[in-house]
């Protein structure tokens, strides 16, 4: 039994005040027991689900630190705590009747009050600590080989983190065939009933096999590993589609081999997407052991002879055939390495001829362009007259002997082109002359008009979109993401007319990691070329600022509807017994928003006096601390503990939210007043002109003490960074509100660890001045950490 005795019989009226309100007033101890009331250490005792993994709690102060290792996707969670106390306890309240207190999720914060033997209670408060852990559960690389029997050959390996799949292609056809695979997963994953380097068996084409992958952080994620034969694209593709062909014919962007045995010297390399060949020129002796160092296009990939990029060559002018392979589609096309002697390179430097004859001799060109590398002239035709059209006496300047092409060209159209052949060395090389539209108008636009991310990988929701056309930027914003890894996405795009992407694959998964940006090159109609890059933007926001979350107040069970988590740790407001200023209401394009309401309240202390008021509600980030103290009535500001800890690494630009507001139709204030019997009271309402006015407001803060944060504590020199929006008139519809936060001089790269986010319905309510009826309504409160250029497209 906890005993007390009360001194003064003046207190007789605050401790009905205090029984009637169940808000516990300190009396004297007896003195011969302890004051004892504090926990030395704590222990986790017991813990539901099963799963979850706790370091030893931590005591800082008056907080209990739960640090959890293993578990955070199996909250709701229930945890016992064992103490170890500094004297005898008789009693700790907060956990339920077995000892458990309850977390809907990690971020919930509970309180304990520990009772001295004297009946001195002190309250501490209990939170969980995710330690830092990978959440992903991502197959990163896949390096593999196929076995077959004694044979062995390379695959090409496309990784969907999206869809958590794998295709793997291969050109065997004599199922069923085996698959050694070298995985490396995402840091701190691990497999489950799989032993790496194990093989992987297929039966038939198309078959998978399902591989078991868990987070760091406990997270499961069933990954599928296909198997697929690729799609040989014959007949000159035959059925292939076009953007496929594209592909494939420029699936070799560059190639820069290198000799690893030998006595080979490489002097030139040609690669021609025309023929689909790679002529290395050289010379001593061929036998040789060649590093291709291939670099090929998006979406593309090579299937090797053997194993590796490496190849063995053993004559001049034999062919070694490399199989390149779409990705997306398991399209395929085979392009020959062919080793060649360098006194055998053809050779052609000019090509001219003396006239044109066609219909009224109307045809102009403009100068000759030559591609060794494709062995292509192309004649830009400048005016376009009337076809048939007759080059005569044709010249050209070449090394090698011209076989196949008389003293003229007879072009029947601006499309017809002709071919020769090259002799040289013993060798024959198929050349050609092409007409070229240099006569019509082409666009020069290379902008995007359209994005769109298509699906995106685990962990991420997606804000908005903005194209910047002017700087040729696409920026991605994510409220929601994990801490490390990339952003898959499968963008589709929409062009200018006559425009075509080179770099990226419409519909393909390519990664963005935030402070990198993926370039690509948009080609225009007319061949200009705009570089674009593709970047994401991590924006930390406020859990639950949607407001579409609301519960029974976790203190008062009488108010079942206010908003979430209002336990200190999250959105909260100035709810109480006797006034409920924030509820909820239809929402912006959703379910909820919140309702915050200005009133004139009148309070009943008991049964002895009640007390009429000037209420604004007010809701806020933080804590509060209901209270029927005169000091605390006529200090609204004493029970609001605003603020709350925040990631500082990135540092907001400004905030916004929707909000419609109807001011109140006469503004009053009901100024406190003193009594002899020190219960809160106040002065009869009294007019003031004016218009009522709502506002929201940001703060950014460096708290550098181990104490509670306190923003009316807080040294003023703390704050790094503010922003305020006003509404001083009628909004009946939704509004958006914006307003920059701005950051204070020499304080630009301080890092903040806590925000304050407040809102009230009635500017001067804390001094009890404001309109009854004014009504804010505000919904999906944001921060913003880019500002995208004026003019850009904000794709939702």
């Amino acid at each position: 039994m906890i005993i007390m005795r009360c001194r003064f019989a003046k207190y007789i009226t605050l401790i009905l005040l205090a029984a009637a309100s169940g808000v516990p007033l300190s009396c004297d101890k007896v003195s011969t027991l302890s004051d004892s009331n504090v926990i030395l250490s704590a222990e986790v005792k017991s813990s539901f689900p099963v799963g979850l993994q706790f370091d030893t709690p931590v005591i800082e102060g008056e907080k209990i630190i739960l640090p959890l290792r293993f578990g955070k996707y199996l909250f709701p969670a229930k945890i016992n705590l064992d103490f170890k106390t500094a004297g005898k306890i008789p009693a700790i309240l907060g956990p339920d009747d077995e000892g458990f207190l309850s977390f809907d999720s990690p971020a919930n914060i509970r309180y304990l009050y520990v009772v001295s033997e004297s009946g001195l209670t002190k309250k501490y408060q209990v939170s969980v600590r995710i330690l830092p852990s990978g959440d992903l559960a991502e197959i990163e690389e896949l390096n593999s080989y196929i076995v077959s029997g004694t044979d062995t050959s390379s695959v090409a390996s496309y990784i969907d983190p999206v869809k958590s799949e794998v295709t793997i292609y291969t050109h065997k056809t004599n199922f069923p065939l085996s698959l050694v695979p070298d995985i490396k997963l995402s840091p701190g994953a691990t497999f489950s009933g799989y032993t790496a380097g194990t093989k992987f068996n297929f039966n038939e084409p198309g078959s998978f096999t399902t591989l078991q992958v868990i987070s760091e952080s406990g997270r499961l994620q069933n990954w599928k590993i296909f198997l697929k034969i690729i799609i040989p694209a014959e007949n000159n593709f035959e059925g292939v589609p076009e953007e496929v062909k594209i592909r494939l014919n420029n699936a070799v962007k560059a190639i820069s081999p290198s000799v690893i045995s030998g006595n080979l010297k490489i002097d030139t390399v040609l690669k021609s997407s025309i023929y689909r060949d790679i002529s290395i020129y050289g010379s001593q002796t061929p036998t040789s052991k060649i590093d291709l160092h291939l670099v090929t296009a998006a979406g593309i990939s090579v299937i090797w002879p053997h194993r590796t990029s490496e190849i063995s060559l053993s004559e001049w002018n034999k062919a070694e055939k490399l199989i390149l392979c779409d990705l997306m589609t398991g399209y395929s096309a085979t392009w020959n390495v062919i080793l060649k002697e360098f006194g055998t390179r053809i050779e052609v430097t000019g090509f001219s001829w003396n006239k044109i004859v066609s219909p009224a001799n109307q045809v102009v060109t403009g100068s000759v362009q030559i591609s060794e590398s494709e062995r292509l002239i192309s004649i830009p035709v400048s005016v376009s007259g009337f076809f048939p059209a007759e080059f005569m006496n044709i010249s050209v300047t070449t090394n090698g002997t011209i076989n196949g092409m008389g003293n003229s060209l007879l072009f029947s159209s601006l499309s017809d082109e002709k071919e020769f052949l090259i002799l040289k060395g013993g060798l024959a090389e198929k050349w050609r002359v092409k007409l070229k539209d240099g006569y019509s108008t082409y666009s020069s636009k290379a902008d995007v008009t359209g994005f769109s991310c298509g699906p995106v990988s685990y962990g991420y929701n997606l804000y908005e979109t903005y194209i910047e056309q002017s700087s040729g930027k696409i920026t991605i914003v994510a409220d929601l993401f994990p801490e490390e890894g990339k952003l898959w996405i499968k963008p589709q795009f929409a062009l200018s007319p006559g425009a075509s992407l080179e770099g990226i694959v419409p519909g393909g998964v390519i990664g963005l990691e935030e402070g990198k940006e993926y370039l690509f090159n948009i080609n225009a109609e007319n061949g200009e070329q705009k570089t674009w890059s593709l970047r994401v933007i991590k924006s930390p926001q406020i859990p639950g600022s949607n407001f579409e979350n609301w519960i029974t107040h976790p203190q008062f069970s009488t108010i079942d509807q206010t908003i979430a988590p209002s336990d200190g740790s999250g959105w909260n407001s100035s709810n109480n017994p006797s006034v409920q200023g924030v509820t909820k209401t239809s929402g912006f394009e959703s379910d909820y928003a919140a309702k915050i309401s200005t009133a004139l309240t009148t309070v009943n202390f008991g049964s002895i006096v009640s007390v009429t008021s000037l209420t604004a509600g007010s809701m806020f980030l933080g804590n509060f601390r209901y209270s029927i103290l005169t000091r605390d009535v006529y200090n609204p500001s004493n029970m609001t503990l605003m603020g709350v800890l925040f990631d500082g690494k990135k540092k907001p630009l400004s905030f916004s939210f929707m909000y419609k507001y109807s001011p109140g139709d006469q503004i009053v204030r009901t100024a406190p007043r003193l009594t002899s019997v020190n219960i809160p009271a106040f002065e009869p309402p009294v007019n003031i002109s004016g218009t009522d006015a709502a506002v929201a407001r940001v703060e950014l803060w460096q708290h550098n003490s181990s104490l509670e944060f306190d923003v009316n504590k807080e040294p003023a020199e703390n704050r790094i960074a503010s922003g305020e929006f006003i509404v001083n008139e009628k909004r009946e519809t939704w509004n958006r509100g914006v307003a920059n936060i701005n950051y204070l001089a020499g304080k630009e790269n301080s890092l903040p660890t806590h925000i304050v986010v407040s809102f009230t319905s009635s500017r001067d309510g804390l001094h009890f001045t404001g309109a009854a009826g004014s009504i804010l309504v505000i919904d999906n409160f944001r921060l913003n950490y880019y500002n995208p250029s004026e003019g850009s497209i904000i794709i939702k």
